[in-house]
């Protein structure tokens, strides 16, 4: 090999390590971002996990509170319930008794009826037999 060839594959051996080394520098420059990305995700993930225990830590006090709205509620509608059914027969009670004065009511208006005509019949019969009166 001549001088001229050695010295071109020593320029060629120094253009392939530039080469390489630049790509190093890129490769290591990319790793740095990927860390960083890498590190970036980490504390998202991170504040997912909290996120999601803080929804837990919510969903079951709600639920704790349906429990106990729920419990409320059905001691209200048994309470009320109650009250309601009482209500109900009271007032059928009076329905009962107010049926019962309507029919006694009638009857006494026939009879005040009856006992009109009666009043009126025996008026006129006594108008009839004495001379009418004049009023003063």
């Amino acid at each position: 090999m001549s001088q001229k060839e050695i010295e071109d594959i020593i320029i060629n051996i120094q253009n392939v390590t530039l080469n390489i080394m630049k790509n190093l520098q890129t490769v290591e420059k990319d790793q740095q971002e990927m860390k960083k990305e890498i590190k970036e995700i980490k504390n998202e993930q991170q504040e997912m996990k909290n996120e999601i225990k803080e929804i837990k830590a919510k969903q079951e006090k709600m639920q704790d509170e349906l429990t106990k709205i729920g419990n409320t509620v059905t001691v209200m509608e048994y309470e009320h319930g109650e009250k309601i059914q009482l209500i109900l027969d009271t007032l059928v009670g009076h329905i009962e008794k107010f049926e019962d004065h309507e029919e006694r009511f009638a009857k006494d208006e026939k009879i005040i009826e009856l006992h009109g005509h009666q009043i009126y019949g025996l008026e006129a019969k006594n108008n009839t037999k004495s001379p009418k009166r004049k009023n003063k």
